[in-house]
């Protein structure tokens, strides 16, 4: 009963690299968490990790620096009743004119700007720029000691004399990369391709999915449905397969490439999100029902329903992997309409199967969220939960033992919060709002 439609373009680079795997322990017979060894990463002896990394660590403090403020900045940051621990908007433009309905950053393959996707209710679409402070350069190239980048005010970003109207600076504002526009409908979800070539739009009213390309704008792709689709993944380890569920339960394996439908795959309750495990060999699949279920991919394009784990009476709303930067194992953040879960994998040595998901700890928001919580992670500082909400603020949870009861509050935005995100390198939060306004947050490293 379902079809698909898609033009011909060029085939996807498969090349994904996985580098957060920790050492593992072939002796122990124990469940461990531990990534796939079959990414040939276990032999690798990890660096060190560099002094501000520990300290932030301590002190439990959410996102990496970027920039560099003045220690008058410091001390008005303290005199302050709102503590955000250096974190501060630094950016902002209008999306559209509509609500901001999701936002994603991209899969940072350039050393000069970070893409960022912004998605809208009136079914509109656009991918940003942003480009990269020098202490982010200097991230991507590993360097040990960052180079003193330019000296953060208001001004640089918000306009003459720290106007905050929104006029950017164009040596350092984020610009338009492309707008996209096909759809009628609000889109419900948007992400990029493992090359960063592609980014797909997903509107669950049209029932549609929309593969864009970066560059040009020009619609590649459409994968229609029968029933509304809720989520939707490339595959990690074969990124030409398309992986896509809808409200009846069903998973769909698609060739991008050719349009062919691999395979068809019944889990149950409807599927309202889609996730990998670290190792790329494990789909996870959350549902109406609260359920996450398991699917271990062969690597041919071949998926096989494992065990299905009840992680909560809600149905789960949002699943996405968070790596560590202290190469602690990665673990699974599930939103639902009130709770957010973090989530341990627990694995088989013998047979590199998924012997259980672990809740580690269920955070409930203390806001009412009528709309449902829109959450992401920054790794940073033992784990933080970044959640949006109807009160204007972005809230920061923190995950580590000694700050667990803290909570910041992030202040800009003058409207509901619909989308919040953070990019890989953990150095950027981008909101966005219910009048279309997108902020953009960094982390000041005050000398």
């Amino acid at each position: 009963g379902s079809e698909a439609e898609l033009r011909s373009r060029p085939s996807i680079a498969s090349t994904v690299a996985y580098l957060d795997a920790p050492r593992l322990n072939p002796s122990s017979t124990e469940p461990v968490f531990l990534e796939d060894p079959r990414l040939g990463l276990a032999s690798a002896s990890p660096s060190p990790p560099p002094p501000w990394l520990e300290e932030q660590s301590r002190q439990g403090i959410a996102l990496r620096p970027s920039l560099r403020g003045k220690a008058a900045m410091r001390c008005a940051a303290q005199d302050s009743s709102d503590d955000t621990s250096g974190i501060l908007p630094v950016q902002e433009v209008q999306s559209a004119e509509s609500a901001v309905s999701c936002l994603c950053f991209g899969q940072e393959r350039s050393r000069s700007y970070v893409l960022l996707a912004a998605a809208s209710d009136d079914g509109s679409a656009v991918i940003f720029r942003c480009p990269r402070t020098e202490m982010e350069r200097a991230m991507v190239l590993n360097e040990s000691q960052f180079p003193i980048s330019p000296r953060f005010t208001p001004s640089s970003f918000f306009g003459p004399q720290g106007s905050g109207d929104g006029t950017l600076v164009a040596s350092s504002a984020i610009a338009v990369h492309t707008h996209l526009k096909g759809h009628a409908n609000a889109i419900s979800s948007v992400f990029f391709s493992p090359s960063e070539d592609m980014l797909v739009t997903i509107s669950s009213e049209e029932m549609s999915a929309r593969f864009w390309d970066v560059d040009s704008g020009e619609m590649l792709q459409l994968v229609r449905d029968t029933r509304p689709l809720q989520a939707a993944m490339f595959l990690p380890l074969q990124p030409d397969v398309f992986l896509v569920g809808n409200s009846s339960g069903s998973l769909r394996l698609i060739d991008i490439r050719s349009g062919t439908v691999l395979q068809k795959v019944k889990a149950g309750s409807s599927i309202s999100a889609l996730a990998s495990d670290a190792t790329g060999s494990f789909v996870l699949a959350g549902s109406s029902s609260g359920s996450i279920y398991i699917l271990a991919s062969s690597g041919q394009g071949v998926l096989a329903l494992q065990s299905e784990f009840l992680v909560t009476g809600e149905a789960v709303t949002g699943l996405s992997l968070v790596r560590p930067h202290d190469r602690t194992p990665a673990y699974l953040l599930a939103t639902t309409a009130s709770s957010v879960c973090i989530i341990d994998f627990i694995y088989a040595w013998s047979t590199t199967s998924v012997l259980n998901l672990a809740v580690r700890e269920r955070l409930q928001p203390a806001f009412d969220s009528h709309t449902g919580l829109r959450c992401c992670c920054s790794p940073s500082g033992g784990g933080h939960v970044l959640c949006s909400a109807e009160d204007v603020d972005i809230h920061v949870h923190s995950l580590s033992g000694s700050c667990s009861s803290k909570v910041l509050h992030l202040k800009r935005h003058q409207a509901p919060v619909r989308a919040v995100t953070t990019n890989r390198q953990d150095t950027l939060i981008a909101s966005g709002d219910a009048l279309g306004r997108i902020v953009l947050w960094r982390r000041l490293n005050f000398v």
